[in-house]
């Protein structure tokens, strides 16, 4: 009989058990025909994944964002998420300088708020955002038995409310290259995130509309054919027979980087344009649709009040229907 500290064989299987918030979990490691070798080597290599120093910062960050690799697999969540993650958390970073010696659930509220205070206002937020959901997930599998940041006020955010003009959006258009010119009018028309606007492809056209996926959420929306939006697509086909996607470099080569044909916007942009940024095309989509509940089917949010508080810039004014009655005469 194998006699080890949390070892136990029940039935025909060996299991590893262990207390997690007040409850013990077991879990299957081996059979009870196995050579002892491997029950052995089994019931260390478990031992000492529940042993490490999962309290801190680096450590839990390592299965963290482990998890999240897997939701990216899934289609949950998307690539550009995770790397936002990994940036907050990687070693060196921020984060990681204030808190990857700290036992985590040892943070006091005080010391998250003075992290908001002292760095940047809208980075800070989105770091301990990050750090947040990591503890959480750490709190629910037993690592940790609180979350520092529970409670904590962030950083006030004004919503961007840049909106682009016909005038400023065909002015820098006409100075942009033709792949440019493509995703600008692409974004504008659909609505679509650039990014997601870089991935439709020719095989994504059909006869009644044209097909995409939102990266972000996951979420499939058809656009209704319009003639600028079939011209822009017939007008890229012909232009360049090479290549599968709609928007393409003179070579016919898709962008698989989205920061390759960003830094082209950038470089290209004209003097006298009060700088704008790509995603601001798609608020102009949404702005410029009039119908916010249209804008938010084409956005893909979830919430009519995401798209309203994001989304619709007011600087054009918001159409607003006058009353149809008048008080009685007296």
């Amino acid at each position: 009989m194998i006699k080890q500290k949390n070892l136990s064989l029940k039935r025909n299987h060996w299991y590893f058990s262990k207390m997690v918030n007040g409850d013990r979990v077991w879990t299957k490691i081996a059979h009870k025909d196995d050579p002892v070798a491997v029950v052995m080597k089994a019931y260390h290599d478990i031992k000492n994944d529940h042993e490490q120093a999962k309290n801190k910062l680096q450590p839990l960050a390592a299965l963290w964002l482990k998890s999240r690799e897997r939701e990216v697999e899934d289609g949950l969540l998307s690539e550009k998420t995770l790397s936002e993650y990994r940036k907050h958390l990687a070693p060196g970073a921020r984060l990681d300088r204030e808190f990857g010696k700290r036992v985590l659930d040892s943070i006091r509220a005080v010391e998250i708020q003075d992290y908001l205070d002292t760095g940047k206002r809208y980075q800070s937020n989105r770091e301990i955002a990050t750090l947040s959901q990591m503890i959480g997930w750490g709190v629910n599998r037993g690592y940790l038995e609180k979350n520092p940041t529970m409670g904590v006020k962030r950083n006030r955010e004004l919503a961007r409310n840049r909106y682009v003009t016909d005038e400023e959006f065909n002015t820098v258009y006409k100075a942009m290259p033709q792949c440019v010119k493509d995703l600008m009018m692409l974004t504008y028309l659909t609505g679509l995130r650039p990014g997601d606007a870089l991935k439709v492809r020719f095989s994504d056209c059909y006869d009644e509309w044209l097909y995409a996926a939102e990266g972000k959420t996951g979420k499939k929306v058809r656009f209704y054919w319009s003639d600028e939006l079939r011209e822009l697509v017939e007008s890229s086909r012909k232009r360049q027979p090479m290549g599968f996607t709609v928007v393409r470099d003179d070579q016919g080569n898709s962008f698989e980087n989205y920061d390759r044909i960003q830094k082209l916007f950038k470089k290209h942009f004209p003097a006298g344009v009060e700088r704008f940024v790509m995603k601001d095309i798609r608020a102009k989509s949404a702005t410029d649709r009039e119908d916010p509940v249209m804008a938010s089917y084409a956005l893909g949010h979830s919430s009519q009040a995401v798209t309203n508080k994001h989304y619709l810039r007011n600087q054009k004014g918001r159409l607003v229907s006058a009353l149809s009655r008048k008080p009685e005469s007296q």
